[in-house]
């Protein structure tokens, strides 16, 4: 990692110049474009913790959340948050609001907080850019998703391609030979993984897999119900679709009434995680359950090892995989 003598290095000036800079002091304008530029040229995070560091851990793990919104990130924020503060490690948090500029920004100033590891649910498999972990090798974990870039980084996720190809496969062995598919955002992994297992399950059953029968949205009710109503409409030989997110649920069912379609009569579904009022629907869903702490356990398996230095910056990556299962109920069944 760059420190301020190099910056002293390269632009010529001295550290009592470059220290009056990085505390907001007054310099002259072209010793303050020098010094802009060389932190940028070596990727300079100014140490706001420097004592801490001297001692090799400031006690504090940096999360950095998608969307906080969403129920198993807060769930596993939580159970990270316990669990740490029984050994006295404190938790800095972001949140990326779905925005990568913003999330850009956050990883930055996790390092320039000098935090002993950093968290990260990513916004989008190929925006999230996290090569600055890279250059100063921050421990960085990694959860439901997997690196874009090249380097070394900890993972954390669900079975989600395994999880999608045995969910279509219920379908098929239910006689569904057309079987669409509303995903969450084309750009998110556990969309990618999900759709790459139904895809999967459909070719190794000889299906055609149109691409007019994936619809991707949001991980948005009012877009499902968009996405549902033309499935309907365009396509009415379709009798089952899978639901990559809880999230879209409500409206692909408001979709099937204004339609006049009906779970167990006429069309099939099967979603992924649970939902209080699965148990007042009729017919009750077939999903995929994820154990919404299980990524925040499997996360602090990683931390224990990077805390207490049974991994280094250079060892292999360690990848954990988070609880889940099939629930088989009665939405996937051929009526």
């Amino acid at each position: 990692m760059a420190t301020i003598k190099d910056l002293s290095k390269l632009t010529g000036l001295s550290l009592g110049t470059i220290s009056n800079y990085l505390n907001g002091r007054p310099i002259l304008p072209e010793n303050t474009k020098k010094i802009e530029k060389a932190i940028k040229d070596l990727n300079y995070f100014p140490n706001n913790l420097g004592k801490h560091l001297r001692s090799g851990d400031t006690k504090t793990i940096g999360i950095i959340a998608n969307d906080i919104a969403a129920t198993y990130i807060s769930k596993s924020v939580a159970v990270i948050e316990k669990e740490l503060s029984k050994k006295k490690y404190k938790i800095l948090f972001c949140n990326s609001q779905n925005d990568a500029a913003l999330e850009h920004n956050n990883l930055d100033f996790m390092i320039s907080q000098a935090v002993s590891a950093i968290i990260i649910f990513p916004v989008s498999y190929f925006k999230t850019d996290i090569s600055n972990i890279f250059k100063t090798k921050f421990p960085l974990i990694m959860c439901d998703s997997e690196p874009f870039s090249k380097g070394m980084c900890h993972t954390v996720n669900y079975s989600n391609e395994k999880l999608a190809f045995e969910a279509t496969e219920l379908f098929i062995k239910e006689g569904h030979t057309r079987i669409a598919c509303i995903s969450g955002r084309s750009d998110h992994y556990s969309s990618i993984s999900r759709i790459s297992g139904y895809r999967a399950a459909m070719e190794k059953h000889k299906l055609e897999v149109y691409p007019e029968d994936i619809f991707y949205c949001n991980f948005d009710n009012s877009q499902s119900y968009d996405a549902a109503y033309k499935i309907l409409k365009r396509r009415p030989d379709i009798t089952a679709c899978l639901i990559t997110s809880n999230n879209m649920l409500v409206g692909f069912l408001h979709a099937l009434i204004d339609n006049s379609k009906e779970v167990g009569k006429n069309m099939s579904y099967i979603t992924f995680s649970s939902e209080p009022y699965y148990d007042i629907l009729p017919v009750k869903p077939t999903y995929i359950m994820h154990d919404e702490h299980s990524i925040g356990q499997c996360a602090l398996e990683i931390l224990e090892n990077i805390l207490l230095n049974k991994s280094d910056s250079d060892s292999a990556p360690i990848k954990r995989i988070a609880d889940s299962q099939i629930v088989i109920g009665d939405s996937h069944r051929r009526f």
